[in-house]
C-alpha cells in the first residue's frame, strides 16, 4: 500500500463528492413542484418567473384538463397523463382547469430555464467524474505495494 497515493486518492474523491452535491442542490434549487386536488369545474393559477420556463403537467385522470396559457408557447409536448411546455414571457402563468366530472390531482414541475440550473447540473457531472478519478487512484494505491 502506498499512503500517499491512499492520501492522495481520498482527497479527490472528497473533492469530487462536495462539488457534486453543491452542483446537485444548486440545480434542485432551480426546480419547484406543486401538487394539487382540484374539483370538478374548479381551476388554479400558477404565476412562473419572467423568462424561459419548462412546464410539465401531470394528471390522473383519463381526460386531460384544461390548460390555459399567459406567454408565448415555444413548443408544447404531451403524452399519457402529461403536459409538457416551453413558454416564455414577462409574466407568464399558467391555468389549470379540472373539466372532468370527478376530482383530479395534479402536479405540476416547473423549471426556469437559466445559468444556475446549467452551471448547478455542469458542477454534479465533473463533480462525478473526480469522485471517480478518486476513487480509482484510491484503490490503485491500496492495491499497489
Amino acid at each position: 500500500m502506498r499512503r500517499n497515493v491512499v492520501i492522495i486518492g481520498g482527497i479527490i474523491l472528497l473533492i469530487g463528492l462536495v462539488i457534486a452535491v453543491g452542483g446537485f442542490f444548486l440545480a434542485k434549487s432551480g426546480i419547484q413542484i406543486t401538487q394539487v386536488s382540484l374539483s370538478p369545474g374548479q381551476g388554479k393559477t400558477f404565476p412562473l418567473k419572467s423568462g424561459i420556463n419548462s412546464v410539465s403537467i401531470g394528471y390522473n385522470t383519463s381526460l386531460p384538463p384544461k390548460i390555459e396559457v399567459t406567454g408565448n408557447i415555444i413548443t408544447t409536448s404531451s403524452s399519457k397523463n402529461v403536459e409538457a411546455l416551453l413558454i416564455n414571457g414577462t409574466s407568464p402563468s399558467v391555468y389549470v382547469e379540472d373539466n372532468s366530472t370527478g376530482p383530479m390531482g395534479i402536479t405540476l414541475v416547473t423549471t426556469q430555464l437559466n445559468s444556475s440550473i446549467e452551471a448547478g447540473g455542469l458542477a454534479f457531472i465533473i463533480g462525478l467524474i473526480v469522485f471517480f478519478v478518486g476513487l480509482g487512484v484510491l484503490i490503485y494505491g491500496i492495491v499497489r505495494r
